[in-house]
């Protein structure tokens, strides 16, 4: 055998399988591993904020996405309107629009800023309940199926009424009288709400005053729909702070006081 075939022999015995990385190595002397998806490759200058990130990126995500509601929920509170008092009618009487607006400024003519924050803000609400004698006028010419939604509709509002009474966030009501003898035991006395006694000519009963007997109707001859058949009536505490049943004792006290 010549020495060409003797040195191509000697090659091919010592690394049959050896790769080029690994060739340049031996001959280099140089360690050439790819170390990029090294989990426990030491954090240097050059690549900390990409180490932290691919080790905690999601413990990093968890947290921004917990700053991110927790501000929304801040900036919300802070946006929230704060309202002076909150106002609910009960009655057959559907507030259009432009009762609506007339009410809102009867209520920004009579209330004060109770609250300090220089607004008058009245949070007012309505529910409309025809009642059983609502039902039993429908005229004889209007179709069957319009009596059976005003039924569902005076279910449903019925429902809306005891939920809204007895969770006690509202404590200033305008009702219609027949509405107001299913609930007249949540009121407080009107002796105790003006601090004085009123004449008997101007009450209902000893907890509600009749709104027809008040000038409001006079002042606000718009108003007289929601007026007539009412009365006037501040629930008792119940998840109402004491601010708010003082700013419904001070309205009321401005109705019945008008001149």
């Amino acid at each position: 055998m010549d020495n060409n075939e003797k040195n191509q022999a000697s090659e091919n015995m010592q690394e049959p399988n050896e790769s080029n990385i690994a060739r340049r190595e031996r001959l280099l002397g140089t360690d050439m591993t790819d170390k990029i998806h090294d989990d426990k490759a030491e954090i240097t200058k050059g690549n900390f904020f990409a180490n932290v990130w691919y080790r905690f990126k999601w413990a990093i995500i968890v947290v921004a996405l917990f700053l991110v509601v927790m501000i929304y929920g801040l900036v919300h509170s802070a946006l929230q309107k704060t309202y002076d008092l909150d106002l609910s009618y009960f009655g057959p009487v559907y507030v259009k629009s432009s009762l609506h607006d007339d009410i809102q400024k009867m209520l920004s003519d009579l209330a004060q800023d109770y609250n300090g924050d220089g607004e008058k803000k009245i949070n007012f609400t309505f529910t409309t309940y025809q009642g059983e004698e609502g039902i039993e006028n429908i005229p004889e010419n209007q179709e069957f199926y319009n009596a059976i939604l005003t039924a569902n509709a005076n279910t449903e509002a019925l429902k809306g009424m005891n939920s809204q009474i007895n969770s006690g966030h509202i404590s200033f009501y305008i009702m219609d009288k027949d509405i107001y003898e299913m609930y007249k035991g949540h009121f407080i006395t009107v002796e105790e709400i003006l601090g004085y006694k009123l004449d008997s000519s101007k009450l209902y009963d000893s907890r509600a005053v009749l709104l027809e007997e008040t000038m409001l109707d006079d002042r606000y001859p718009t108003l007289a729909p929601i007026c007539k058949d009412s009365v006037i009536c501040v629930q008792k505490i119940y998840t109402t702070s004491e601010e708010k049943l003082e700013s419904a004792k001070a309205l009321f006290k401005a109705i019945v006081e008008l001149e």
